[in-house]
């Protein structure tokens, strides 16, 4: 089974992680800060993280900087999924592995779930994954 990490409001937590359990087997771990999410990863490394940029404790732009430090997770695939757009310069400080931006205003939620499948896709084929940036 997948593991999915992901940090974000509980509503849109709820409705993906039913969704993503009854389609793709995942498992959806939730976390309440940037602190938490790294703590998280460290413990347990998921198989894709999806990340909001507005964060308690420790905003979306420092936990990558971490994770770019860790061997084990420097390289796995990500979402950004923020209300927040960024430019080319934002864009490239957050890739990690795959790395797609989802603006939340202009995304749905069955689209976002399309998404996290494509790229897990890329974690159990190994196969690159086309359009992720």
């Amino acid at each position: 089974m997948s593991r999915v990490l992901m940090i974000d409001d509980v509503r849109l937590f709820q409705m993906l992680e039913w969704s993503l359990l009854r389609r793709a087997g995942c498992d959806i771990v939730r976390v309440g800060s940037g602190r938490e999410m790294i703590e998280r990863a460290r413990q347990d490394a998921p198989d894709l993280i999806v990340l909001d940029l507005i964060l308690p404790e420790m905003d979306g732009f420092a936990v990558v900087d971490w994770l770019k430090k860790s061997n084990a997770l420097a390289h796995i695939p990500l979402i950004v999924y923020s209300a927040m757009e960024l430019d080319d310069e934002e864009q490239a400080r957050l890739r990690l592995g795959p790395t797609e931006f989802l603006i939340k205003s202009r995304v749905s939620l069955e689209e976002l779930e399309g998404e996290v499948v494509r790229l897990l896709s890329l974690v159990t084929t190994g196969m690159e994954v086309e359009g992720a940036a």
